[in-house]
C-alpha cells in the first residue's frame, strides 16, 4: 500500500453519519452479581487471530535492488545475507529475483559459448557445456529446504489448532447438555471463550466453516442463556460497551487524515466486531450496526477517493518508467565508438536507473511488465557494454604495440646528426602516436615517459643547434650591414667593364656571407636596390644587369659546391625556354584570325606588343641556359 497521504476534499466526506442513538448509551444496568460480572469481563485489548497462509505471509522490509547491476558473488552474498537475516517466509521475492538473473545469465553464457563452438565448425548436437554458477545453486538449496521446513511446520501448526477448534465448539455444544448452576454453565462458556481466542490461526480453505460454526452455537448458547434473563443481560451490556468502544473509534477514525492508517484500523475493527464479540440485546442491534456501518461508508469512499488518485499517480509513474527505459534502449542503439562515448552513456543510463527506483510503483496489473522490460533494456545495455570492452581491450593491446613501435623508432633518431632528413619522421611519428589510442592503463605512464623521453632528447638538440645558428645569423647581419654602407659609398671605375667587375665582386660577397634573421630580411632588398642603381649608372641595359646578377647566383652555386642546385635551375631554365617558346607560338598563329584586319587594331596592336615583350623574355631565358653551360 502506498503512503500517499492524500487529504480528501471537505465535499468528498458525507456530513450525515448520525451519532451514536443516546439509547445506546443508556442501556440499564443489570443486577449486581460479583461473579457473573467478573466472568464477563474482557481484556480492553483484544488481539485477533488470523489464519497464516504462503499467500498472506509477510514479507521482509525491501530495499529496492537492481539485480541486474550486480556481478555474481555480489548476488550470492546478497542471497546470504536474505537466509542469515530475514525471515524464510518474507524473502520470496527477493529469491526469485536474484534466481532469474542468475538463470537469464546462465543462458547468455550458454548461448554464447554454443555460438562459439558452432562458429568453429561444431556441430549443434555436439555441444556440451556447464555453466559455472558459483555458490548459488548450494544456497538456493538451502533456501528451499528451509521455506520447505518452515511450511511444513506451519502447517502442522495450523491443523493442530484447527482440531483445537473443532474440540471447543464440541465443547460449547456439549454446554447445552450440562445440567448444573447456570453459573458454573457460564463460568465454562467463558472459559472456553477465551482458549477459543488463544487457539491459534487455522488453514484458510477451512476458515469461513469453522468460524459459522463456532458463531452458530455462541448464539444458540445466547438463546438458551435467555432461560436466565440476568446472565444474558449481562453478556449483552458487556458486549455493547464494546461496539460502543469500536463505534467510537471508527468515528474518530473517519476524520483521520491519514487515510490507509484509518482503512487499515477499520478492516481490525471489523474484524474484532465480527469475530471477538457476541450479539447485543435486540433493541439495539439494529442502531448500533447501522451507525458502525455509516463510519464505515466514510472511510470506505475516502479509500476509494485515495485508491482513484493513487491509481492515477501510478498509471503517471508507469509512463514515466516506460519513457526511461526507452532512454536506456536509446543509449544502448546510439552509436558509440569510443571509450569517452561509453563513459556518457553510463552516467547517463545510471542516472535514469536512479530516477527509475525512485518514481514509486505502478499499476499492479503493469508492474510485471514494466520490470521485465526494465531488466532487458539493462540486460542489453549490459551485454552491449561488455561486448564494447572486450574488443577494446584487444585494440588497446594493439595499440601498445603500435606505439611500442614508434618508441623503438624515436629512440633510434633520437641522436641523428641529418636534422633536414630526421625533423619530418620525428614529427611524422609525433603525429601518428596521437592518432593511435589509448592503451591499457597500467601502461599508458610508462610508454608516455618513454616516448616523451626520446622526443624531447632530440627536439632539445634542434633547439641548441637553432640557438648556435641565430647568432651566426646576428654576425651575418653585422657583416651585411658594413657591405651594405660599403656599397652605397662605392666609387665606380669610368670604365664600364672594371665598374661591373667592381659590382659583380660585391655582389659575390654579399652572397657568401649567410642568412640574416628573419625580422631583418628587409636588408636584401635595400642591397639589390643600391646595386640597381649602380648598374643604370654604368650604362648596362636590363637584360645585362639581368644577365650579370644570374651570373653572381649560378657562382655562388658553384662556391656552394652543390651540384643538386646547379641541375635544379637548369631544369627550370629549360621548363621556362619551352613555356615561353609555346606561348609566342601560340599568340603567333592567333595572328592568323586577324589577317584581314587593319594592324592599328588596339587588339592586333596588343597581340605585337606581347610577342615582343616575351621574346625578350626568351632571350634573357635562353642567355641565362648560355651562361649554365659555360660553367
Amino acid at each position: 500500500m502506498s503512503d500517499l497521504n492524500t487529504k480528501p476534499e471537505a465535499n468528498q466526506i458525507p456530513q450525515d453519519v448520525s451519532p451514536l442513538p443516546a439509547h445506546i448509551a443508556q442501556q440499564p444496568e443489570p443486577a449486581n452479581d460479583p461473579e457473573a460480572t467478573q466472568a464477563s469481563t474482557p481484556p480492553e485489548t483484544i488481539e485477533t487471530k488470523e489464519a497464516v497462509t504462503e499467500e498472506t505471509a509477510p514479507e521482509a522490509p525491501q530495499v529496492a535492488i537492481d539485480y541486474t547491476a550486480l556481478t555474481q558473488a555480489e548476488l550470492e552474498e546478497s542471497f546470504q545475507q536474505l537466509l542469515d537475516n530475514a525471515p524464510i517466509q518474507s524473502i520470496k521475492k527477493q529469491a526469485d529475483a536474484i534466481k532469474q538473473e542468475i538463470d537469464a545469465r546462465t543462458a547468455d553464457v550458454l548461448t554464447a559459448n554454443k555460438e562459439a563452438f558452432m562458429a568453429q565448425g561444431g556441430l549443434e548436437e555436439e555441444f556440451s557445456f556447464t555453466p559455472n554458477t558459483g555458490n548459488f545453486d548450494q544456497l538456493f538449496r538451502t533456501y528451499r529446504k528451509k521455506r520447505k521446513n518452515y511450511y511444513e511446520a506451519l502447517n502442522k501448526d495450523l491443523n493442530e489448532n484447527l482440531a483445537r477448534r473443532l474440540a471447543l465448539i464440541e465443547s460449547f455444544k456439549g454446554l447445552l447438555s450440562v445440567e448444573e448452576n447456570i453459573n458454573t454453565t457460564l463460568k465454562a462458556f467463558k472459559a472456553l471463550q477465551e482458549q477459543w481466542h488463544m487457539a491459534g490461526p487455522i488453514p484458510k480453505a477451512q476458515y469461513d466453516m469453522v468460524w459459522s460454526t463456532y458463531r452458530h452455537h455462541v448464539e444458540n448458547f445466547y438463546d438458551f442463556l435467555d432461560l436466565n434473563r440476568e446472565f444474558r443481560d449481562m453478556d449483552f451490556k458487556h458486549n455493547l460497551e464494546q461496539k460502543v468502544k469500536i463505534i467510537e473509534r471508527a468515528q474518530a477514525l473517519s476524520q483521520e487524515a491519514d487515510v490507509s492508517k484509518a482503512f487499515n484500523e477499520l478492516q481490525q475493527l471489523h474484524k474484532i466486531w465480527k469475530e471477538e464479540l457476541g450479539p447485543v440485546a435486540k433493541e439495539y442491534r439494529e442502531d448500533v450496526w447501522n451507525t458502525f456501518s455509516e463510519y464505515s461508508k466514510v472511510i470506505r469512499e475516502k479509500r476509494e477517493v485515495q485508491l482513484k488518485i493513487q491509481e492515477t499517480l501510478r498509471e503517471q509513474i508507469f509512463e514515466q518508467k516506460m519513457t526511461m527505459i526507452e532512454g536506456i534502449k536509446q543509449h544502448t542503439t546510439s552509436a558509440k565508438s569510443t571509450h569517452k562515448d561509453w563513459q556518457k552513456a553510463m552516467e547517463a543510463v545510471q542516472v535514469l536507473r536512479d530516477q527509475f527506483f525512485a518514481l514509486g510503483q505502478v499499476p499492479k496489473d503493469k508492474n510485471k511488465v514494466v520490470w521485465k522490460s526494465f531488466k532487458e533494456v539493462t540486460r542489453d545495455f549490459n551485454q552491449a557494454k561488455n561486448d564494447f570492452y572486450k574488443n577494446y581491450k584487444n585494440e588497446q593491446l594493439t595499440h601498445l604495440d603500435q606505439k611500442e613501435a614508434l618508441i623503438a623508432q624515436a629512440e633510434s633518431l633520437k641522436d641523428s646528426e641529418d636534422f633536414i632528413k630526421t625533423t619530418p619522421l620525428m614529427k611524422k611519428i609525433q603525429s601518428d602516436w596521437k592518432k593511435i589510442g589509448h592503451v591499457p592503463r597500467k601502461d599508458a605512464d610508462k610508454l608516455w615517459k618513454k616516448f616523451k623521453t626520446a622526443c624531447n632528447h632530440y627536439f632539445d638538440r634542434i633547439n641548441a643547434e637553432r640557438n648556435s645558428a641565430k647568432q651566426e645569423e646576428v654576425d651575418h647581419l653585422k657583416t651585411k650591414e658594413l657591405l651594405l654602407a660599403e656599397l652605397k659609398a662605392l666609387a665606380l671605375s669610368a670604365d664600364q667593364s672594371e665598374a661591373l667587375a667592381q659590382l659583380t665582386d660585391m655582389a659575390q660577397q654579399w652572397r657568401s656571407i649567410g642568412k640574416v634573421p628573419a625580422k631583418d630580411r628587409n636588408i636584401e632588398q635595400d642591397f639589390e636596390k643600391v646595386l640597381n642603381n649602380h648598374y643604370g649608372s654604368i650604362g648596362l641595359s636590363k637584360q645585362d644587369v639581368a644577365i650579370s646578377r644570374y651570373a653572381n647566383k649560378l657562382a655562388s652555386f658553384v662556391a656552394q659546391d652543390n651540384d643538386k642546385l646547379l641541375e635544379q635551375e637548369a631544369l627550370m631554365v629549360s621548363k621556362k625556354i619551352t613555356e615561353i617558346s609555346q606561348e609566342i607560338i601560340q599568340l603567333e598563329n592567333n595572328l592568323g584570325f586577324f589577317q584581314h584586319v587593319d594592324k592599328s587594331n588596339p587588339m592586333v596592336v596588343e597581340v605585337y606588343k606581347t610577342i615582343d615583350l616575351r621574346k625578350a623574355d626568351l632571350a634573357l631565358w635562353k642567355a641565362k641556359k648560355k651562361s649554365i653551360r659555360a660553367l
